[in-house]
């Protein structure tokens, strides 16, 4: 009976966290003002740590053991309201895990990866953190801040016209500009960037954070280069500036090309691509494919998404997009073992924290990013993308 006592706490704290975790991870997918993204999310934690320390409280000044004490909290009926809803969260949670973690299927569009640490402290000589905090976090075991990983992924695409074989696309985002992370760190990012040799170079939001730095994108992002583009759209983030329209126009005049809300045909090698941005739910409206050239087997195209969220994968599949790349995840930034991500600013949890996912059209990848608000990272280290289209067949 002990046992039994014991494992339905258990199931009740997991359900409990389940909720919680949950509300907030979707608070942050939303568009609703920050003042509120902010108080919700602050109930949300004080929600998640309050309950379990008043129950632990009470257990300690009830003078019972503790399964006695757990057995008469579980025989209060009126408690049931709670629990009854905790245990069906915490066996939907762990289906869930099980099935993210050990059913999901082997992902066949991705023919091969190549990953490439890059210490950038010890590729600068020194650790470009500036104030107390990020430095006491910088020396916590583990935090991967400034260990850049540099992914190259070869993907297939069941409709890719045959001359884009081969074509290749720099993928950045979330780099959170806060003045916590120096600016040597973005300029060796834009090196390394620029050492990929992409056809493109694409930036999937949350560039900046602090109006004060506005003056970095000239200094940093207008050195990157590529034969047919660098292309970005905006994130929450960037709307949390106040000046989303000034930022857009610093970027285009450094020589990036906005796509938010809107399409641009590109021509690469005799073959025809359509490049789109969907900024939902902080910016609108999105782009009209309505007006796109359409695709047929004499005029193929390539249709590639770029979107801050990963919540608009339906929205590209809908659309007949073939590529979609996003952000915003950040991997879940915190990654423990076994459970994986935890926090994640998604309609869907944790299942799109980062990596590839593939529904018919659409392959989409989402990059964890290169920064954060909070300068700490525990297996999920930054990520720079290098990714290269093949045809299905080849």
């Amino acid at each position: 009976m002990a046992v039994v006592t014991l494992a339905l706490a258990l199931l009740v704290l997991l359900g409990h966290a389940a909720l919680w975790v949950g509300f907030i991870n979707r608070v942050h997918a939303t568009g609703i003002p920050r003042r509120f993204v902010k108080f919700c999310s602050a109930a949300g934690h004080a929600l998640l740590v309050i309950p379990p320390l008043l129950a632990a409280v009470l257990w300690l000044r009830s003078g019972r053991s503790l399964m006695g004490w757990l057995s008469a909290a579980i025989d209060w009926k009126p408690l049931w309201f709670y629990l009854v809803p905790c245990w069906v969260l915490a066996l939907v949670a762990i289906a869930l895990w099980i099935q993210r973690t050990w059913l999901r299927s082997s992902d066949q569009t991705v023919l091969s990866t190549r990953i490439t640490m890059v210490d950038v402290a010890a590729k600068l000589g020194h650790k470009p953190l500036t104030g107390w905090r990020t430095r006491l976090l910088s020396v916590f075991p583990g935090n991967q801040i400034l260990k850049l990983s540099i992914e190259e992924k070869h993907v297939s695409l069941p409709r890719l016209p045959t001359r884009l074989d081969a074509f290749s696309i720099a993928h950045l985002s979330d780099l959170h500009i806060t003045g916590h992370i120096g600016i040597d760190f973005f300029h060796e990012v834009v090196r390394q960037t620029n050492a990929l040799g992409t056809d493109i170079i694409v930036l999937t939001g949350d560039i900046i954070d602090e109006i004060e730095l506005f003056h970095w994108l000239p200094q940093t992002l207008a050195h990157l280069t590529a034969p047919h583009g660098v292309y970005f759209v905006l994130g929450n983030h960037d709307q949390f500036t106040g000046e989303a329209p000034r930022m857009r126009k610093i970027l285009t005049d450094t020589g990036l090309i906005d796509v938010g809300g809107r399409w641009l045909p590109l021509e690469v090698a005799g073959a025809e691509i359509i490049l789109a941005g969907n900024e939902l739910p902080w910016f609108g409206p999105v782009a009209d494919t309505q007006n796109c050239p359409p695709r047929s087997p004499e005029h193929p195209q390539l249709r590639i998404l770029l979107s801050h969220s990963p919540d608009q994968f339906k929205w590209a599949r809908r659309h007949d997009f073939d590529l979609m790349l996003a952000g915003h995840a950040h991997g879940g930034q915190i990654r423990l073992p076994l459970a994986g991500p935890i926090f994640c600013p998604s309609l869907h949890g944790v299942k799109y924290a980062g990596g590839t996912f593939y529904a018919n059209p659409t392959l989409m990848h989402v990059n964890r990013g290169l920064s954060s608000e909070l300068p700490l990272r525990l297996n999920c280290p930054p990520e720079l993308t290098k990714i290269i289209v093949h045809p299905a067949s080849t």
